[in-house]
């Protein structure tokens, strides 16, 4: 894994960002070239971001999901990853200008974090943590394609709005746009709800430690979110704008440490 521990995370920011390119070059003009650049260089930043969390995983000897960067790492990894796929699955679907840039956001901020991480250290609630890990991880993932699918959704909608129905820029139908919305909320809600649960009974938490109180809201709001998508008047564009709202939350959640001067790593803490 020598080559792998040279790779930094300039790497594989710099393929997205020529992936991102490749996508506003096909929102103007719909060339094979731009979309060869934009699958291309978002293929070079999943190779060098995996064989990056690989290094990390096996240098630690565990997932590498132990503290704040590694997990915006591996968020960005997981979401990048649904942007190939939609790539690949329909070639003509310009959804890279929604995802890429969270993903690169998501990197770039984690690299101004510090401490980086630490090796394990000691098994603890090992099972517990790991599970508590992984379902946060996935379940923020999520939260981030509902609010790509309902920024989306916004875009689509003012599209047909305004008559222009053939722009270059290809979304899928308001339904379609829909559906997919609704699969990834109803998938969220129970990762969050017992990954958040789980956490809770790892540690000794101050009920109003501003951590423990935006975590609480955040699951507030999106438990709000879900109830919203079983009634039919509160679908369309209120849905997608508290979606929103909904993911800038849960980004301060996961983001509070350094912004409330907390000490909590995420996820894959030991019990005390």
């Amino acid at each position: 894994m020598d080559f792998a521990s040279r790779i930094s995370v300039t790497c594989f920011v710099a393929s997205y960002a020529v992936s991102l390119g490749g996508e506003l070059v096909r929102i103007f003009r719909q060339s094979r070239w731009a979309r060869w650049v934009a699958t291309g260089g978002a293929l070079a930043g999943i190779f060098a971001q995996t064989l990056y969390l690989l290094a990390i995983g096996l240098d630690w000897g565990r997932l590498p999901i132990n503290s704040q960067f590694t997990t915006l790492i591996t968020v960005s990894w997981l979401i990048s990853l649904i942007y190939i796929y939609l790539l690949l699955h329909d070639r003509r679907l310009v959804a890279g200008i929604f995802i890429l840039p969270v993903s690169i956001g998501l990197c770039l901020y984690a690299a101004t974090l510090s401490p980086r991480g630490t090796p394990q250290q000691g098994e603890g609630n090992r099972l517990i943590g790991v599970t508590h890990g992984i379902l946060l991880l996935v379940g923020t993932a999520l939260v981030i394609i509902a609010f790509v699918a309902a920024l989306m959704y916004l875009v689509k909608y003012r599209q047909l709005k305004s008559g222009r129905i053939r722009s270059s820029l290809r979304l899928p139908s308001l339904e379609k746009i829909d559906r997919m919305h609704g699969t990834v909320v109803y998938l969220a809600w129970p990762l969050l709800t017992l990954g958040i649960g789980l956490g809770l009974s790892l540690r000794q938490l101050h009920l109003l430690d501003p951590k423990v109180l935006t975590t609480i809201l955040a699951w507030g709001v999106f438990t709000f979110l879900v109830h919203c998508r079983y009634r039919p008047e509160n679908r369309g564009r209120k849905l997608a704008l508290l979606t929103i709202v909904a993911f800038v939350v849960v980004l301060v959640s996961v983001l509070g440490d350094p912004i409330f001067g907390t000490g909590h790593q995420p996820l894959l803490e030991a019990a005390p």
